[in-house]
């Protein structure tokens, strides 16, 4: 198998492992993460959307990465 066709097969698990880490999250960490790394957002703008405090935005994009990062292997 070439190298370009294993590191896309490792590509692939790890996104697996990224969505299934992702739906798994809770809701509110699910929209503001989304909303903040995927759609540009910053935490005072999610949090007028919200209805909700930026620190607290910020902790749920915090808590989100933290979660993200453990779904993950570490790669060398």
């Amino acid at each position: 198998m070439s190298e370009d066709k294993k590191q896309d097969r490792v590509d692939a698990a790890i996104l697996r492992l990224l969505k299934r880490a992702f739906l798994a999250l809770p809701k509110e960490q699910q929209q503001v993460f989304g909303l903040n790394r995927f759609a540009g957002l910053d935490y005072e703008q999610i949090a007028l959307l919200t209805g909700s405090d930026p620190a607290t935005v910020e902790r749920h994009v915090a808590d989100a990465l933290l979660a993200l990062a453990r779904a993950t292997p570490r790669l060398e």
